[in-house]
C-alpha cells in the first residue's frame, strides 16, 4: 500500500499542527501529562495544558514553521535514516550470530580433540 505523507496531527484536538515548536524538556514535562509526553501536541493544545497547570511556557519557546513540502522532505530523510539504522542493526545481529556460531564450532572442535 502506497501511503501519502501527511502533516502531523495533534493527538488531543486532531487538527493539523501547522507550526512546529520546541520548549525545554523541563517545561514539556511540567505541562504535558506523562501519558501524552511522546505524542504530537499542537501549539494551541500545549499552551492550554501549560496554562491549566500554571507553567510559564513562553520564555524559551522556539518556533519552526514547516510547509507541507518541507515536512515531506523531513519525513523522507527520517525514513532513509531509519532504514539505514535498521540495516546496520541487522548487520550487527548477523555478526553476533556468526560469532556465536563460530564460538560453538570452536567448542565442538575442542571437545573432539
Amino acid at each position: 500500500m502506497n501511503r501519502k505523507p501527511h502533516r502531523e496531527i495533534c493527538s488531543l484536538c486532531h487538527e493539523v499542527s501547522r507550526i512546529g515548536f520546541l520548549v525545554p524538556d523541563e517545561v514539556w514535562k511540567l505541562a504535558v501529562h506523562v501519558s501524552q509526553q511522546n505524542d504530537i501536541i499542537c501549539l494551541r493544545c500545549f499552551a492550554r495544558l501549560a496554562d491549566e497547570r500554571g507553567v510559564e511556557w513562553d520564555k524559551d519557546i522556539k518556533f519552526y514553521p514547516c510547509s507541507r513540502i518541507t515536512q515531506d522532505k523531513i519525513i523522507k530523510k527520517s525514513r532513509q535514516y531509519r532504514e539505514k539504522e535498521d540495516y546496520q542493526k541487522a548487520i550487527k545481529k548477523l555478526k553476533d550470530i556468526l560469532e556465536i556460531s563460530k564460538g560453538k564450532v570452536n567448542e565442538d572442535n575442542k571437545k573432539m580433540d
